[in-house]
């Protein structure tokens, strides 16, 4: 209980930490709608989420119904000290004032009320993942969950009812911030629920969700005796897409790479067909299946062929070196020019016909192939490939992206890192910075801390050093760089401490 008479510097202290709240609450709003985004894109891509994303409305209401009755009272608290009318900045001059937490929220009979609200809105949060018989979730889901709500009661010394404890002659800023603490915790709460939604739509995805079947020869114009050589393989795969591919008509098994090169010979002259089926299992575990023709002409001598393949796979990243192979058949290497149309640059790469391609942005380029041969005959080949940007890493701490973690093992981290998972070049995104916030339990606070690089500070790590279980640790802003030097944002993490 604090005295009647409350000093400045108490007051100016609950101001700034009331400052503190507010900002946060942005940070945790703009959680909020991007974790309903997020699943609302992974819903579009396996219709069987719908089930899950049923579910947000329901999350949204208990949220929105407790913060609008959080508002209410908070307007009912300032307004008992100064009409709304004489208010600057929200808020009434008078913030010392102690009678009108204690005559509303005491005398009144709020505190209670507001005590049952919040183990209400707990109650009815925890209730979204109730397992059953004619539910979607299971126990485990549940339990997981439950690590996961903020908005719970703080209970009160045996001596003293829980109102009369925490609002008893305290000053109106105080009892503003904790309320405004009290709507934090929900909205956390809320995009949490909205997050393990999300994880249940796409916990059987793979970092692709775009396939394609892809025949990649080694020219579709051969003179008569060469050997004529495809790769047949499936776009943007993964070793869980479990590709099954057979080329005309006949089953082949795909190398360690998830490709098949098949060979036939080129003894007759004329126009073959290559005919390719694919069978594979998409991001969400669905059974598909692609085909693909690919015809190729066998001539005569002296014709020549132009031939582009890329090393990897029909697409250039940004901001890494894309390997191909670029030549001309029946024209000597040194005498066969290889550009490249669009924003980047191509250069010459050990081994006859290697080249690397940089590219700069998102779209498409092509590789152009010239030369004369012998006879004067100019040969021209263009090939269009496209250009993607290299997917964002996910952040961790230890062996998760946010979790529940013990004790000894979180105070044994020395860092945050980051992890691209079952890409094609070996990436590295660099942490440039992050701020982390700790909950402590039965704590009203918030700690927040700004950490530049990958490494704990000496702050932080103190911090996460005295951890202990019921503690909230939660890594928000974090700013990476990758190999296109531009900067990126990754989503929060949240670890419970157990």
């Amino acid at each position: 209980m604090l005295a009647l008479n409350v000093s400045n510097e108490v007051i100016d202290a609950f101001k700034t930490l009331n400052t503190g709240i507010e900002k946060d609450a942005h940070s945790i709003q703009a959680q909020l709608a991007e974790n309903k985004q997020i699943l609302k894109k992974a819903v579009s891509k396996n219709k069987h989420g719908k089930v899950y994303q049923a579910q947000v409305p329901k999350i949204e209401a208990i949220n929105n119904q407790f913060l609008q009755w959080i508002d209410e009272l908070q307007h009912e608290l300032k307004t008992a000290v100064a009409p709304e009318e004489e208010w600057q900045d929200n808020m009434p001059q008078r913030l010392e004032d102690q009678q009108a937490s204690t005559q509303i929220l005491i005398e009144g009979g709020k505190g209670e009320i507001l005590r049952q609200k919040i183990e209400e809105a707990h109650q009815q949060y925890l209730q979204i993942f109730a397992p059953g018989n004619d539910t979607i979730f299971t126990q485990k889901d549940q339990n997981l969950f439950k690590e996961e709500i903020l908005l719970a009661i703080n209970e009160a010394p045996d001596d003293k009812d829980w109102a009369t404890h925490h609002f008893n002659q305290m000053p109106l800023v105080a009892v503003i911030t904790q309320l405004n603490k009290l709507k934090n915790d929900s909205q956390t709460t809320a995009a949490s629920a909205i997050k393990r939604l999300k994880n249940k739509v796409t916990e059987k995805d793979i970092p692709f969700d775009q396939f394609e079947l892809k025949v990649v020869p080694n020219a579709t114009k051969l003179i008569k005796g060469d050997k004529f050589e495809a790769e047949v393989f499936l776009a943007a795969s993964s070793s869980l897409s479990s590709p099954t591919i057979s080329i005309n008509g006949k089953n082949y098994e795909v190398n360690e790479e998830g490709k098949v090169v098949f060979t036939a010979n080129t003894n007759n002259i004329g126009m073959k067909q290559l005919n390719a089926k694919v069978n594979f299992l998409d991001g969400f575990g669905m059974p598909q299946e692609q085909e693909m023709k690919l015809k190729y002409d066998v001539v005569s001598p002296p014709d020549f062929a132009p031939m582009v393949s890329p090393t990897k796979m029909n697409v250039f990243y940004i901001g890494v070196e894309n390997p191909i192979t670029a030549a001309i058949i029946g024209v000597p290497d040194q005498k066969v020019k290889v550009n490249l149309q669009g924003k980047g640059n191509l250069s010459k790469a050990n081994g006859t016909g290697n080249y690397t391609v940089k590219v700069m942005e998102a779209g498409e380029v092509s590789v152009k192939v010239n030369a004369t041969t012998e006879r004067g005959e100019n040969l021209s080949y263009t090939m269009p490939f496209r250009t993607k940007r290299i997917p964002s890493p996910i952040a961790m701490i230890g062996n998760c992206s946010g979790c529940a973690m013990q004790t000894g093992t979180f105070s044994a981290q020395q860092g945050l890192r980051t992890e691209l998972k079952d890409f094609l070049f070996d990436v590295n995104f660099k942490v440039k910075s992050y701020k982390m916030m700790v909950k402590k339990q039965n704590s009203m606070d918030l700690i927040t801390v700004k950490n530049n690089g990958s490494k704990f500070n000496p702050s932080v790590k103190r911090l996460i050093d005295d951890a202990k279980p019921g503690d909230t640790y939660y890594f928000e802003e974090i700013k990476v760089v990758g190999p296109d030097n531009k900067k990126r944002t990754l989503p929060a993490i949240v670890y419970r401490i157990i």
